[in-house]
């Protein structure tokens, strides 16, 4: 595997696309409507320093009481190359890893809310 990750998290934080965080929260306010439990999870990404680009997200998720479970950075799987099919996406053994570290995640979140 010869990838690095790119640099473009920067550029990304400054292109802030209002619709898609207007459709984000019309999306959050109809299925708490309905009482439905959400949670954001965002995905680990390899050697990645910026998360800029999720910062308006985890806005919109507080404004609206939202858990957003963050393994953008996550200190053992996002500087493991060998869990990547490129910078940006998780391989099978990467994804298997991640799906586990996200369910403990999740479980503990539900007996805290319990």
């Amino acid at each position: 595997m010869d990838y690095e990750p790119s640099n473009y998290e920067e550029l990304a934080a400054t292109q802030v696309d209002s619709t898609k965080l207007f459709f984000l929260e019309d999306f959050i306010q109809s299925v708490k409507s309905d009482s439905v439990e959400i949670v954001f999870a965002i995905s680990p990404r390899y050697k990645s320093v910026s998360r800029n680009m999720y910062i308006e997200i985890e806005k919109v998720c507080t404004k609206y009481d939202v858990p957003v479970l963050d393994f953008y950075n996550d200190s053992v799987m996002s500087i493991d190359k060998s869990l990547f099919e490129d910078a940006a996406h998780l391989n099978y053994q990467g994804a298997s890893k991640y799906t586990s570290t996200l369910c403990t995640s999740l479980n503990s979140l539900l007996q805290r809310n319990n």
